[in-house]
């Protein structure tokens, strides 16, 4: 067998089954936000060993419209038998933009809670699969209109398309960094024969520097906490989303205006980033090509949404 601690219906149907008890979204912090299910491991198909031979435990949530919004992995146990699995009541968040290029197979992050309503959980383990709804409601002791928390919910989502938009820009620029570090040990190879190209290179490299800088700060090599002389677009972007995040009504003077100053930054770095790529990259390009050692992708515009 392989079943839920929650009533199931049947796959794929995402009707509810008569409404499902409530699970609460809690405001204190120090209190858990999850809901745990209990899942029975059974033994691989044909066989009578106690050991798993399935390699993790998927778990999916769906709204009733069957958007996914959320999608947790954890390690299968090495036994048979009965394992946990927790939602955090959460919708998958945003990755933020970063110079590091993000790890394969990394959890997805973390997000807003869930607005009230049913939706529908669906857990796997190799073959076999399984689901239930939940009634995600309201703390009970906190009194909060609907019209706030979609209120919330709407800005929320507004930043975390500004931040996709910073993402976007910033794994641009890496990916264009390192077509032109690529480019510049090809150039070494040649000797001084595009001594011109190489130096241009260097340059455009640059270039791409200061504009990465543009989004997210300086980078400081310095050991230890530094905190820069001024908030970068990146920081400006992750105030406005936690300010927001953690106010439980309509937004009020504070998030709109964190919100209005992080995309004003965003616009003036998005701006240089667009002149960058309409003029001094397709030269580049030219060049490049010009000289038959081409790598280049084409790009559109950045903007908000």
């Amino acid at each position: 067998s392989f079943v839920l601690n929650k009533p199931s219906h049947e796959e794929p149907g995402l009707n509810p089954s008569p409404t499902p008890p409530v699970t609460s979204v809690r405001a204190k912090k120090r209190k858990k936000r999850q809901e745990e299910f209990v899942v029975e491991i059974p033994p691989e198909p044909g066989k009578d060993s106690i050991t798993a031979k399935y390699d993790s435990i998927h778990l999916e949530v769906f709204k009733m419209n069957g958007e996914s919004i959320r999608s947790i992995k954890r390690l299968a146990p090495q036994d048979n038998g009965l394992a946990r699995i927790y939602w955090p009541l959460n919708e998958r968040g945003v990755r933020y933009p970063s110079r590091e290029k993000p790890k394969p197979n990394r959890p997805e992050p973390k997000g807003i809670e869930v607005l009230p309503g049913i939706y529908k959980v669906r857990i796997s383990c190799g073959n076999f699969r399984d689901s239930t709804t939940i009634n995600v409601g309201m703390d009970p002791r906190m009194s909060v209109s609907s019209g706030g928390l979609n209120a919330r919910y709407g800005m929320v989502k507004s930043i975390e398309s500004d931040i996709g938009v910073a993402r976007e820009a910033v794994d641009r620029l890496n990916a264009s960094k390192l077509v032109v570090a690529d480019l510049i040990g090809k150039l070494r190879k040649e000797g001084d024969r595009y001594q011109s190209l190489m130096e241009k290179s260097k340059a455009l490299q640059d270039t791409i520097r200061v504009l990465i800088d543009g989004i997210l700060g300086k980078e400081n090599k310095k050991q230890g906490l530094v905190r820069a002389p001024m908030p970068s677009v990146v920081d400006r972007l992750r105030m406005a989303y936690l300010y927001t995040q953690s106010w439980w009504e309509y937004p009020g003077a504070v998030q709109r205006r964190l919100k209005e100053h992080a995309e004003d930054k965003l616009k003036e770095n998005l701006f240089r980033i667009n002149e960058f790529y309409n003029t001094h990259w397709p030269v580049y390009r030219q060049e490049i090509e010009s000289a038959d050692l081409s790598p280049f992708e084409d790009y559109g515009p950045l903007e908000l949404k």
